[in-house]
């Protein structure tokens, strides 16, 4: 079997999505029937079909118990007026532009995304900027703001490519941590420069916070686990950039109250790790089959249902429920077929064989190959899950041969993770809530896949120093 062939169905993705901007539904479409035909193609390669089935059964499983519920509890927070009540506080408070582009960028934005995934963070960031910043810098930092993505909606890709992998979800959490730890101080010196004119001083401050963001992120990975760690890192990092502008003299406004459906879910959120802690038989749970494995009662889903049904007025729970299954039925669709492709590849060795010619052709380079495809990944699907459900068993049997399976692992949840700001989902939100014009249009998503372009060396960096110091992998 050539490589050639062993790589179709990913380029009959990459093809469909770049050359004929097919949905990210359709291109899965495309991909599972192009793998199909490959594997008919083979004849001498059997595949055992209900492996194949319970594997993807059970992965689409986990990631749909956090998406239903995710997509109700964002339909009620944003009829309750929580997103807004967050950007109205940013705009409030009275300090120089640069300084609240970085507690932007590496806190508030991060908080939130890192609670309800799907790129909501825009909803809040994008008003908030365009308050103290000009229009096109505004659109720029809104981007840089998406970036949370491995911790997004409770951490959901980083669990989904824990159990692609085969690694507990903790350590590839704590390792993507590592790989992912320069991009956020990049981000907040993009930031901060691009809101001060490019001054040193306001850089420095930008970074601070950014390296403030990843000893935070490393922590509460290392402490709670992925599901609440981004929630945890861009609250703290939020609360000492204000304890920061309080120290220096500035007023800051009152916490919005308005915003309590989010302190809702993380209170639920933190009592479900406790719960998880106090009652550790509830992680033996499992299901199983395919390869693959998840444990039900660990998954973030419970906190957000919950949360969904505490908050949701009485009588509009039947509402919310509609409205969140008609928004779930696309993504979830995609990701299920991203995951049978996966799943396809896997079991009848085409992702083998990439990882194997990869890594004969890759020169040394096997980290640097492994962050470009992640990054690809992602960018192409629109999504750091269905990335992950593309490419994580490739990278994981890439970083197998090389003695660091879970480095590479994590490269690839980092990789795939931060090049989703330059994907078109991401652009088309962003456009569609600041009614952007083509032309801004064309210069944002130009300077996202910049920034994407940027993430993916930095992930390669970080990836190749936690490789060569072997404790993580």
């Amino acid at each position: 079997m050539s490589a050639l062939v062993a790589a179709v169905p990913l380029l009959t993705v990459g093809v469909a999505v770049l050359g004929f901007r097919r949905t990210p539904l359709e291109a899965g479409a495309l991909g599972t029937i192009a793998a199909v035909a490959v594997v008919a193609a083979m004849r001498t390669q059997a595949i055992a079909i209900g492996s194949v089935l319970a594997g993807t059964t059970i992965l689409a499983a986990s990631a749909g118990c956090v998406l239903l519920p995710g997509l109700m509890f964002l339909q009620i927070s944003q009829r309750r007026g929580a997103a807004a009540a967050l950007a109205e506080w940013m705009q409030a408070i009275p300090a120089p532009a640069p300084a609240k582009a970085a507690i932007l960028v590496v806190g508030l934005a991060p908080f939130v995304e890192s609670l309800t995934g799907f790129g909501v963070c825009l909803v809040v960031v994008i008003p908030a900027a365009l308050a103290f910043l000009p229009r096109e810098t505004a659109l720029k930092t809104a981007l840089v703001s998406v970036n949370v993505m491995p911790w997004g909606t409770l951490g959901l890709a980083t669990l989904v490519g824990a159990g692609i992998a085969g690694v507990p979800a903790n350590v590839l959490g704590l390792t993507s941590a590592f790989t992912s730890a320069p991009v956020f101080p990049a981000a907040a010196v993009v930031a901060t420069g691009l809101a001060s004119g490019w001054q040193l001083g306001w850089q420095i401050l930008g970074a601070v916070l950014g390296i403030t963001f990843v000893g935070l992120i490393v922590a509460a990975n290392a402490i709670l686990g992925p599901a609440i760690a981004g929630v945890a890192a861009g609250g703290g990092a939020m609360g000492v950039g204000l304890c920061a502008l309080r120290l220096a003299g500035w007023r800051l406004p009152r916490l919005p109250t308005g915003a309590w459906p989010f302190a809702v879910l993380i209170i639920l959120a933190g009592l479900h790790r406790i719960l998880l802690q106090v009652v550790p038989t509830a992680s033996s749970f499992e299901i199983g089959g395919g390869g693959v494995t998840w444990e039900p009662l660990t998954s973030p889903g419970l906190a957000l249902l919950t949360a969904m049904l505490l908050t949701a007025r009485y009588g509009s729970v039947g509402a919310d429920l509609t409205a969140g299954v008609h928004r779930a039925v696309k993504p979830v669709c995609a990701l299920t077929l991203f995951l049978l492709l996966a799943q396809i590849m896997n079991h009848a060795g085409l992702i083998q064989e990439l990882a194997r010619v990869g890594h004969r052709l890759s020169g040394g380079f096997d980290l640097a190959v492994t962050a470009a495809a992640g990054a690809v990944s992602g960018y192409v699907s629109g999504s750091n899950v269905a990335g992950n459900a593309l490419l994580m068993g490739s990278a994981q049997a890439f970083g197998a041969d090389a003695g660091a399976g879970v480095v590479f692992a994590a490269v690839q949840n980092s990789a795939a993770g931060h090049a989703v700001l330059a994907s078109g989902p991401i652009v088309a939100m962003l456009a569609g809530l600041a009614q952007a014009t083509a032309p801004e249009q064309t210069r944002v998503l130009r300077f996202g896949l910049w920034m994407a372009a940027l993430n993916a060396l930095l992930i390669w960096l970080a990836g190749s120093v936690a490789s060569g110091v072997g404790a993580l992998g």
